[in-house]
């Protein structure tokens, strides 16, 4: 029997989706989980942003709490699963019309390949294909390394919000010695839209004209100050580029991470030319 939905959460959903002209629609980065990281301290906080979530069309997400870093040890993959596990039977409970995935958002370190060997790192949708790594917002690092180590493992890296990272910011060509491992750039919603300030905002289109695959994601961790405004950055991807190149970063991208979407997806935009894996 299908689950008795939210009837006014199901009507706004689909009214985005029907702007998005999809069917479904994937965040692949938000800290959605209850009580594990700088995400929902509770379940109502929790259950309240998944709320948002769905009134911007969003039907599926992947759940990325932080691993390594500053949560080093707190935060493993058993304990994320579980936490997944749980959300999901609350938001049946609740009537709530979204599909939690597990993953992670990793802190770059040079131990991520051996801990991912181990399964001590989460992969985005636990489908071992991507990684999303985080870079330090202050310090540029170059990723070649660790990219080559995670292809040798027929694995595809995301790199999250690198125009949130200030020496990328400045120049995004510096990103370009990464081109051989292919990398998938991860924007943030809410930089395309200004919230991080012009700069980030102007660097957020530059590197989606680098030639790299992108996609877009809400990195929301609450319904405040963090809140997810995917339907607004679809709109700004859509003003920039074309609605053709906000369909690609905004659906199909996220979609294919899931794997719904069985082909490669092509061009990007017109200067980027880069091919999904």
């Amino acid at each position: 029997m299908a689950a008795p939905w939210d009837s006014e959460l199901i009507r706004r959903q689909r009214q985005s989706l029907g702007v998005y002209q999809a069917q479904r629609c994937v965040d692949t980065h938000c800290h959605c989980l209850p009580g594990i990281d700088d995400g929902p301290s509770s379940l109502e906080e929790s259950l309240a942003l998944c709320r948002a979530l769905v009134q911007q069309g969003i039907t599926h997400v992947i759940a990325t709490p932080h691993q390594l870093g500053r949560y080093e040890g707190a935060v493993s993959a058993p304990v994320i699963r579980q936490a997944v596990k749980t959300l999901n039977e609350s938001l049946l409970t609740e009537r709530i019309p979204l599909t939690i995935l597990p993953g992670a958002e990793i802190r770059v370190d040079e131990r991520v390949a051996s801990l991912l060997q181990e399964d001590e790192l989460m992969t985005l949708a636990d489908r071992r294909r991507h990684v999303l790594l985080e870079l330090p917002f202050d310090l540029y690092l170059d990723l070649s390394p660790l990219l080559a180590q995670l292809q040798a493992m027929d694995l595809r890296a995301v790199v999250a919000h690198p125009e949130r990272n200030r020496v990328i910011a400045k120049n995004p060509e510096r990103i370009r010695s990464w081109s051989e491992y292919d990398p998938i750039l991860q924007i943030t919603c809410g930089s395309v839209v200004g919230r991080f300030g012009p700069s980030v905002q102007a660097a957020s289109f530059a590197l989606m004209d680098l030639g790299f695959q992108a996609l877009l994601a809400s990195d929301a961790h609450d319904t405040q100050g963090r809140s997810p405004c995917f339907a607004e950055s679809f709109a700004a991807v859509n003003n920039h580029f074309s609605f053709y190149v906000a369909q690609r970063y905004c659906i199909e991208a996220p979609l294919h991470l899931i794997g719904g979407c069985p082909e490669p997806l092509g061009e990007t935009t017109s200067a980027g030319k880069a091919q999904l894996a």
